[in-house]
């Protein structure tokens, strides 16, 4: 059973105010007022939650690719969508009686809101795993990757639910004085799984100069926009539960205040891959809107972000999985499928920018030969900047183009999205032929990195990549960040070795 602190206790009688009408929000802004506010929103360009998702939000509608490569479409970026909820029209009826008093005690109204979180326990043996080398006394480190939430918005580094879901493994696995269990959090405002998978292995396992034990991963209310409809958050999966020293993966999927994430779309993989599961929206949504037992003030403190408290919730719902996990009888190994569901192209990837090319035949950098510093920051770690290996083109650096030869199957680019107007845009080529123009700029655009899919194969193929100057662009900015590469497995392996 858990153990509840005082903390926790107050907010249980919080929440239960609330539900039942006293107050007039002082106690939610009091509860609020020590926050440390991050201003790395999903979009801080964003308006209020009457945007409309366009049906499309998903990115699993299209059917599969065949062989070859083929050309996307242009990406299209925006602010995450918050669709309107609607309900079916239904015939008249009788007047139903009123509903039964709830009976339950604070106590248990909180419980069962987290209980409703565990969507999936998925093999356990992984996770038992690591819960004994903690006990152990071995090293144990925990990862945390996704967007903004993740990353803290709106939450202390102490009230993270990152913080606080470690905290409470490092109490159940009893190592508080050992100090052999860590965790590192590699949250990023308004980035998608394309930049997860690309950005995995540096701010990672190069940053902690081993490969984690267990990998969360929150993507679900930030994919909406995803280029590659699914094929990078697989891709991150099998990158992660593939590795050699046989890490746990959990799927946390978060919730916008509109009610709204894509975990109908990323269950199937969880199922795939027999993943632990944990769904923040099934938890909070009945107690927000059938039980009335939790208010939005409470738990959003934005469209899209939780509040402390929140963060709290989430992290309750990671102890919870730990803590029946535990209890569990442990499973039997679970092998990794051979084969990927939706592509997986990107499980065996290559990081390329400035300093990393060891995937690159040929590389000139042509009038993109400048460096750009106006970058978004990392909250934790030891790099500063998101991505300062890039090539930057300015508008005294000539026409000459960005070329760079390689083998892969896919490529992914990254490129700074800015509000200023001396940003312009670029015509991406691939072996001659044009694939698509990417514009640097739009007036929601704050420093942010967004993603672009050039090369879509299931074959590793040689290819060339010329990036130049838009007609009307030629002395403007663009910034290009860095790119992943799909390759085939013989190829990363060498690769690696080379490294």
């Amino acid at each position: 059973m858990r153990k509840r602190t005082i903390a926790r206790g107050m907010l249980v009688g919080m929440m239960l105010l609330y539900a039942a009408g006293c107050g007039n929000g002082a106690d939610a802004d009091a509860d609020k007022k020590d926050v440390t506010v991050t201003v790395q929103a999903d979009d801080p360009g964003a308006d209020s939650s009457d945007k409309e998702n366009d049906g499309d939000g998903t990115g699993f509608n299209e059917g599969q690719e065949g062989e070859g490569d083929v050309t996307p479409e242009p990406t299209q970026v925006g602010i995450p969508p918050v669709p309107t909820l609607t309900t079916e029209p239904t015939a008249a009826v009788s007047p139903t009686p009123a509903a039964e008093e709830d009976t339950r005690t604070a106590e248990e109204i909180y419980d069962d809101m987290i209980a409703r979180s565990f969507l999936s326990q998925g093999n356990n043996y992984r996770i038992k795993k690591v819960l004994e080398k903690a006990r152990n006394g071995e090293d144990v480190l925990l990862a945390y990757i996704g967007g903004s939430i993740t990353e803290g918005a709106n939450a202390t580094d102490e009230t993270c639910y990152v913080t606080k879901s470690y905290d409470g493994f490092v109490e159940l696995a009893g190592a508080g004085e050992k100090g052999n269990v860590s965790f590192i959090n590699a949250g990023l405002g308004g980035t998608s799984s394309a930049l997860g998978i690309m950005r995995y292995d540096r701010d990672i396992v190069e940053l902690a100069g081993r490969k984690p034990d267990i990998v969360f991963i929150e993507f679900s209310v930030n994919d909406w926009q995803e280029p590659t409809k699914g094929e990078a958050f697989e891709s991150l999966i099998r990158r992660i539960y593939g590795a050699e020293n046989e890490p746990a993966v959990v799927l946390v999927f978060a919730v916008f205040k509109s009610r709204w994430n894509m975990q109908s779309d990323y269950i199937p993989l969880g199922k795939i891959y027999n993943l632990p599961m944990i769904s923040i929206l099934d938890a909070v949504v009945p107690a927000l809107d059938e039980e009335h037992t939790l208010s939005e003030d409470l738990f959003f403190s934005d469209i899209y972000h939780p509040t402390q408290y929140g963060h709290r919730i989430m992290a309750d719902c990671i102890t919870y999985m730990f803590e029946q996990l535990d209890a569990a009888e442990v499973d039997e190994p679970y092998a990794l499928p051979q084969q990927s569901w939706n592509g997986g192209s990107y499980e065996h990837v290559a990081m390329i920018d400035s300093t990393r090319q060891e995937a690159v035949t040929q590389l000139s950098a042509g009038g993109f030969s400048g460096k750009d510093n106006a970058l978004g920051n990392y909250r934790y770690g030891e790099r500063p900047k998101t991505f300062p290996d890039n090539w930057m083109h300015q508008a005294e650096s000539g026409d000459e183009a960005f070329r760079m030869k390689l083998s892969c199957k896919s490529l992914l680019m990254a490129y700074k999205q800015s509000g200023d107007k001396k940003f312009g845009s670029v015509d991406v080529y691939v072996d001659g032929e044009f694939v698509t123009k990417v514009d640097g700029y739009s007036d929601g655009g704050w420093n942010n990195p967004v993603p672009v899919q050039l090369i879509k194969g299931r074959e590793e193929a040689e290819h060339v990549v010329e990036i130049k100057m838009s007609e009307g662009s030629e002395d403007k900015n663009f910034s290009i960040l860095a790119f992943a590469a799909g390759l085939d497995a013989d190829a990363a392996e060498e690769g690696s070795k080379e490294e």
